[in-house]
Order: C-alpha cells, then structure tokens, then sequence
C-alpha cells in the first residue's frame, strides 16, 4: 500500500507501520513470511527482514509526494530511532546499506538533519517533543570516528562530514570546528583505508561478503576525505592522502570497484586540474612498467586500468586537447583498443573514445565516423555496438550534425551511413538482438525530446517497442538479470516510455509529431500483414468417400491491435495537453501558454479514411474492423461537439468526404454513419448570404442539397444500417 498511487493511501501505510511496526529491531513481525517459504533459516529471516525495511523507506521517501515523505521521515526519526535508542549506526545496520546506498546516504541525511537546531526541525520530524533532547544526545554521541570499523560507520561519518560543509546555518568557523572534530586528520583516514584495502584484497577468495563489506568502507572514507577541505590545505597530509589514491589506482591488486572512487579523490586532492591530469598522467606511466607483452592477463590487465582511469579523469574535468597536450598523449593509449580481439577490452575502448569525442570536437570529427561505422556493423557483438550508439547519441546532443549521413569505411567497404537511418533498423531487433533495440529505443526517445529527430516514423516504431508483448516478455526475462536502473533493461526502458509519451505530447510541435504517426503505422502493419499472409494450401486429395475440399487461409496475426495503440497516442495527447496547459496556469501564463492540438481522435480518424481510399480494404478482415473502431473513435468525438462549432463542421464534412471517396465498400465497414448524418443536419448555417464557409468548398451544391448527407443517409439505411455499434477501444495508459 505505500506504493499506491493514493497519497491518502500511501499516508495510511506509513502510520499503520509506525503503529504496528514501530520496531525495526523485531525480528518476529518483521521477518514473518506469509508463504512459508524461508522454513525457520534465521539468516534468510534477517535478510528479509532488512529488505522490507528498506523498501518501505525507498517507496516512503519518494520525492513526488511531500506529504508520503515527510510521514516517512517522522516514522524514521520517531518511532524507528527511539526503538534503537536513538543509536543512528545500529538503525543504519537494520538497513541493506551496500545494496541501497543512495538510500542510506538519504536515511543518514534526514537523521541528522532532525538533530540540527533548527526550530522547524521539531515540528518537521517529531509528534512528540520530549523526544528532542535525547535524540540530539543520541545521534551526536553516535557518530562515528574514523577509526571505527563498521561499514555503516564510514557511510554516516561521511554523511556528517557532507551536512557539515553543507550547513548555511553555521559561520565558517563553526563548520571548521565541527569538520575538526569529526576529521581530525588525514593520516588516521589513510591508515583506516589502507587497513580496510589490505583486509579486502585478503578475504577477496575466501570470504567475498567480508571482502564486500570492507571495499565499501574505503569506498565510503576515500570519498570522506574529499569532503575535507579543512585538512586539503595541510601539506603533509594531503600529500600522504594523494600517495594513498595513486597507489590504490596503480595497484593490480586492486578492486576494479575501487579504481573509480580513488580517481574521482584524486581530483579533490588536487588544486587545478592541470595538476590533476598531470598525477593521472605519473600513475599510468606506472601502470605501464607493469605491462608485460609476452603476458595477455598482464597486458589486459593494463589496458583495461587504463580505460577505466581514463574515462573517470575525462567525466571529472572540463580541459580539452587543445588545452593541455597531455591528453593527446592520453588518447593514443585509448584508439589501440578500440580495434583490440577482445570484446572486454575494445567495449570500454569504445566508451572511452565516445568520452573523448565529447571534450573536443577536433576528436569527435576524427573519431566519430568510426563509431557510427562500429555501430552500422553487422559483425560487431551487441554490446560493443550498442556502447557505440550511446557514445554517438551524447555527441548528437551537443552537436546536431552527427545525425547527418557520414562516409565511412575504407577501400571496397567505403559506404555513407546515416545515424538515424541505423537506430531505425535497430529498434526492429528481436530474439537474441532484442537488447539492440531496447537500448535503441531509449536512444531515440532521448534525441525525440532534444528535437534532433522530428520524424513521426521513429516515434512510431517506439510505440510498437511499447506495446510489443516480446519486449514486455523480456521485463519478466530480464528482470532478475539486470538492475532496473542499467540502460538497456527492458523494464527502464518500459517505465520511460511510459513517462516519454504524455511528456512528448505537451508541446504543440512534438504534439503534431505524435499525431503524425498514423500513416507510418498504417505502413508498418501493412508491410507485416504482407509478409505474414500465408497463402491457401494446395488442395489436397479427396479420401474415399469424402468430397474434396480447399482449406481456408490462415489469417496473419498481428501482435497488437492498432485500435489499441492509436487510442493511447490520443489519451497520451490529452495527458500531455493536460499538463502543459497546468503548467502554463502555474506559472501565469494563463490559455495562451499551452499551444493545444484541437481534436486529436477526429485528425487520427482522418488519416484512416484517407488510408483506405489509398490502399482500399484489403483481405485482412480483423485489421479492417479494428481500422473502422478508429474512425468510430473519431466519429463520435466528432457528435460530441457542438454544431456550432466551425471547426467541428469543417471536419465532419472532411470525415463525409472521405466516406464517400470509399464509394461501396463504406457499406460493409460498420461505420458510425448514422450519427455523422444526424450531426450534419443538425449544423446550423450562420452565415445567412449563403457564401460557403472559409475552408469548405463545393460541399453543398446551389440549391441547398447536400449530396454528402445524401450519401451518409443512403448508407445508414443501406446494408450497414442494422449493424451494432462499435464502441471506441479503451485506451490504456500504463499495461
């Protein structure tokens, strides 16, 4: 229930928990399995137990909801800390920290964000009053010092150290003496990681959840010690830090986990970043020394630490080639992998070279062709082309030209290639391709939104990738494979796609780019319905006694009704209108700040009409009557308007028109047309000089007679006439 799309709902979960759940540490009402399933193993009880905790806090300290929050954050620091005697380090221990870090890091802020003396802080976190002194007490004798050895310990000391610089409710002077106090010194910070580093790499075979635990400690005090600015003017002691994290970096004994961290430190240690590239530029001259050709594992191992410290230092810093000559020298460590036979190897030389491609355009001219090349490649694995796509589609976010057709290749494999062209044919993968396409999907939604793609097709093909059951097969598939926040998880690709739409349709120009997906999609079934129509089998020879007969032909299946995808972009439409237009109100702006799409379903509709006096019927009947709920759709938006309305005149008889362009085959179509005819005779004509309305020519003829009604009246009493009415499709937003 705190999941519930309610915020009354959400709000009764948390109090009902903080009444009957009000402590973590009880491990009989929080372990309870309904299922029966963990059979009495105290350790599978524990580990539930510190899950569910946790998913509450992670669905109750949700940003789209103050209300859900701050109940959530009253259940923490009120009933949650009280159980644990107001001791932050053992509620943090109840609490899967290592696997919902960015949770613990926000449980360690608003803990000690309720300790602070700010006087909204007691009505903000606390029911009870009397609570407030003993919870200060608490929470400032609980912080950790950095000797302490616990992994939840270094997590919250960091969390202090980081409220402390933040703090606008000290002096300067205050927020040194409590960082003094907190911090003394960065030599015990040295020793404390270099303790924690050495047990690690110790326990790494033996014990893996030991080893785990320590790497995230050093992870958590290396990136402590940038929070201490204090101690960075010390000399000495910065000096002793940065020997720390370089030989951390250089070490092959190192966890790739903590290559990361320790460079990301480096730039903290470090006054300019001329210094900075210039220390990265020492450690892999280290790491070089080490590089043995004769041995692969060792040569790999160098290449890859390289890569790694590399695209860290290029994330971290704003300088270019042409700033600092240093990096030119950089980036001719990182093109010989990108040709590299080891798949590992040339992936990260990929992102890496994407990266460098974004800090200088001299590079991303020599280089991006040869990305857009790895990416057209049928010969590539998916992986590596797909690190390609995404390299490219952050350059086509700086530099619009990237989606230009490019000449790649060399001698007979010299050819034009263009971007768009490729994610195009990417987002038709499937079966074992299937991630190309979800991270193509995700490509192009990005790049839809930045407006380096406006054309209908690409928004098209996303919708086929969102309602596509094999892609929603591959949620279940993948979702024990993959964290759902990685790109190319088919279920983050889902969940932004349920945001993109409505999202898209906000603006007018993006509106009329979803609007105009009618025609593609009718292509694209089409061309499906032509390639999956089987012929009728041959006739086959009469048994003794039995009459021959021809077998029917099997109609082809389509994977989603196009009703159904048609009714969602008009309800996506309207959502989006919806907001924009909430939007324009919020800010003043009043009507005129939201551009509105007038009468998406009629405009949809139209395109159907208009399709089918094309490319007539066809022999696929259920994809004809699917077509007909359509115009229905559109029809009886239509009615609903009033006859007054000009607008809603002008498309009823450009609905007529295209009626009757169908000619007969309108009789047999269960079209709504009865109603269409009731409406045009309900039209009241304002202009009593007889002149035709602007935009409506050669409709009515001299004499008043309207041969379009006549025609809308001849098939309501014709075969169609006692046809039941179809009612428009449901469209559903969120499946």
């Amino acid at each position: 229930r705190i999941r519930d799309t309610s915020a009354t709902v959400r709000r009764a979960a948390v109090r009902a928990i903080g009444k009957n759940w009000a402590d973590p540490t009880d491990e009989a009402r929080w372990c309870a399995d309904d299922d029966g399933a963990m059979d009495g193993d105290e350790s599978m009880l524990t580990m539930l137990g510190c899950t569910r905790r946790s998913e509450i806090l992670r669905n109750g300290l949700t940003a789209r909801c103050e209300q859900t929050h701050a109940d959530t954050a009253k259940l923490l620091v009120g009933k949650w800390m009280r159980a644990v005697k107001y001791n932050p380090v053992w509620l943090l221990r109840l609490l899967d920290v290592i696997s919902h870090e960015k949770l613990a890091e926000e449980v360690s802020a608003i803990l000690l964000d309720a300790a602070s003396p700010h006087p909204d802080a007691v009505d903000q976190f606390f029911d009870d009053p009397s609570q407030v002194a003993d919870y200060r007490a608490g929470v400032s004798s609980g912080v950790p010092s950095v000797e302490a050895t616990h992994h939840c310990s270094a997590l919250l000391l960091r969390a202090a150290c980081a409220e402390a610089r933040r703090s606008v409710a000290c002096t300067d002077s205050q927020r040194d003496n409590r960082l003094q106090k907190l911090l003394p010194d960065l030599p015990s910070l040295c020793q404390a990681a270099a303790t924690h580093l050495k047990s690690a790499i110790a326990t790494a075979m033996s014990d893996p959840e030991t080893a785990e635990r320590n790497e995230f400690t050093v992870r958590q005090l290396l990136r402590t010690g940038g929070e201490a600015a204090h101690l960075l003017q010390e000399e000495s002691g910065r000096r002793q830090f940065a020997g720390l994290l370089e030989a951390i970096v250089a070490s092959a004994e190192t966890p790739e986990e903590l290559v990361e961290g320790a460079v990301r430190a480096m730039s903290d240690v470090q006054f300019t970043e001329a210094d900075f590239v210039r220390r990265v530029g020492d450690v892999l001259h280290e790491i070089s020394k080490m590089s043995n050709e004769e041995d692969a594992d060792v040569s790999k191992f160098f290449q890859l630490r390289t890569l790694s410290i590399l695209s860290v230092v290029l994330e971290v810093t704003k300088m270019s080639i042409s700033r600092d000559p240093l990096l030119s020298g950089f980036i001719e460590l990182v093109v010989p992998t990108i040709a590299s036979d080891d798949r590992i190897i040339k992936e990260a030389g990929v992102g890496c070279i994407g990266k460098f491609c974004l800090s200088d355009r001299a590079v991303a001219t020599r280089y991006g062709p040869r990305l857009l090349e790895i990416v057209d490649s049928e010969h590539e694995v998916i992986e590596i082309r797909a690190q390609a796509a995404l390299s490219l589609s952050d350059l086509a976010m700086m530099d619009g030209e990237v989606m230009l057709p490019r000449t790649v290749g060399e001698g007979e494999e010299r050819r034009e290639v263009d971007f768009g062209a490729v994610l195009s044919a990417l987002l038709q993968e499937k079966n074992d391709r299937i991630g190309l396409a979800v991270v193509s999907a995700e490509i192009c939604a990005k790049l839809l939104l930045a407006r380096r793609i406006q054309n209908p097709e690409f928004v098209a093909r996303l919708l086929l990738v969102f309602f596509d059951p094999v892609f929603l097969e591959a949620c279940g598939d993948e979702g024990d494979q993959m964290d759902v926040t990685d790109i190319g998880s088919p279920t983050r690709l889902h969940q932004l796609l349920t945001l993109f739409f409505p999202a898209y349709g906000a603006s007018k120009e993006n509106g009329t780019v979803l609007l105009g997906v009618v025609r593609p999609l009718l292509g694209i079934y089409q061309k499906e319905l032509t390639q999956k129509e089987v012929s009728p089998e041959s006739t086959p020879v009469a048994k003794k006694g039995r009459s021959r007969s021809r077998a029917k032909p099997k109609e082809a299946v389509l994977p989603v009704a196009f009703s159904k995808i048609v009714g969602y972009v008009v309800v996506a439409l309207q959502m989006g209108q919806s907001a924009a237009a909430t939007a324009a109100a919020t800010k003043g702006r009043g009507e005129g700040g939201c551009a509105e799409l007038q009468h998406p379903a009629v405009s949809v509709s139209l395109d159907v009409l208009d399709f089918l006096v094309e490319e007539g019927r066809g022999n696929h009947a259920g994809h004809l009557k699917d077509l007909c709920k359509v115009v229905n759709l559109g029809i009886r938006a239509l009615t609903a308007m009033s006859s007054d309305d000009t607008a809603a005149v002008r498309f009823a008889r450009d609905v007529t028109d295209r009626v009757e362009g169908l000619g007969d085959d309108a009789t047999g179509m269960r079209l709504s047309v009865r109603s269409l005819a009731a409406f045009l005779d309900s039209v009241k004509d304002t202009e009593k000089d007889n002149e035709p309305m602007e935009g409506v020519v050669g409709l009515d003829d001299v004499s008043g007679n309207s041969p379009s009604k006549e025609l809308l009246t001849g098939l309501s009493q014709g075969g169609g006439a006692n046809l039941p009415t179809i009612v428009p499709p449901v469209a559903v937003v969120n499946e």
